[in-house]
């Protein structure tokens, strides 16, 4: 972590004192494909939705720049019961269809990172970055139930951040973006350390959850627009 914060902080410095440098500000949002791993269970992307907002110090000689970013992404993953034959209350057999139900994390987020450009026409600028992540659940849904689960439900989460797009001019100052990102968490947003009996709302009977340690690795598409002033 202490080299990354030091590679931000020498290419500030570069980026203040050479001799273009300009600030830019972008809107952002798209698509969130949810994706979290959890022990012993199927799981399934789950779509969502994100927002952003970014201010850049970008230096157009060598095409670096650094970011800060602040945003709201739902993240999460979708539980998967696939067709089986169960039992009732009774001990009579039925017939359990296949179902999933979403669980949605809403995350407010930060990244602090840096970009690097390059121009492939007069018109069209491809880059990519790569940042540091603070990200903080500001609401969640389980299967399982928000008073049985809230106690193992991680609020802060940290981890890094990559992404890759390209820009399209529109004039001297703005430009149309589109953008793919991948974000993997470090730290787990749910760590249950031993196993815990839950009601099972499909089949009304008592099960236990097995011990996890589940992590966020959401992929998320943008689209913005970014505005940039020259000094």
């Amino acid at each position: 972590m202490k080299k990354y914060i030091v590679l931000a902080i020498a290419m500030l410095c570069y980026t203040m004192t050479s001799a273009q440098w300009g600030t830019a500000y972008t809107f952002k949002g798209g698509l969130t494909l949810g994706a979290q791993k959890w022990n012993s269970q199927e799981r399934e992307l789950k779509p969502g939705g994100h927002a952003a907002f970014v201010i850049e110090s970008v230096d157009q000689e060598s095409g670096t720049g650094l970011f800060a970013q602040v945003g709201i992404h739902q993240k999460g993953s979708r539980l998967v019961f696939q067709a089986r034959t169960g039992q009732d209350q009774s001990g009579n057999e039925i017939d359990l269809p296949r179902r999933s139900f979403s669980q949605p994390f809403n995350n407010a987020s930060v990244i602090l990172g840096a970009k690097k450009y390059k121009q492939l026409t007069d018109y069209i600028t491809t880059y990519i970055g790569i940042g540091i992540r603070g990200d903080y659940t500001v609401s969640y849904d389980l299967y399982y139930g928000r008073e049985f689960m809230d106690e193992y439900v991680r609020r802060f989460n940290y981890g890094l951040t990559s992404m890759g797009g390209l820009e399209f001019l529109v004039g001297d100052k703005g430009a149309f973006l589109v953008e793919l990102s991948f974000h993997p968490d470090i730290s787990k947003q749910i760590d249950l350390p031993v196993p815990v009996p839950y009601y099972d709302i499909r089949t009304n009977q008592l099960l236990q959850l097995p011990v996890q340690k589940v992590t966020n690795f959401p992929f998320e598409i943008s689209v913005g627009y970014k505005l940039t002033s020259w000094n």
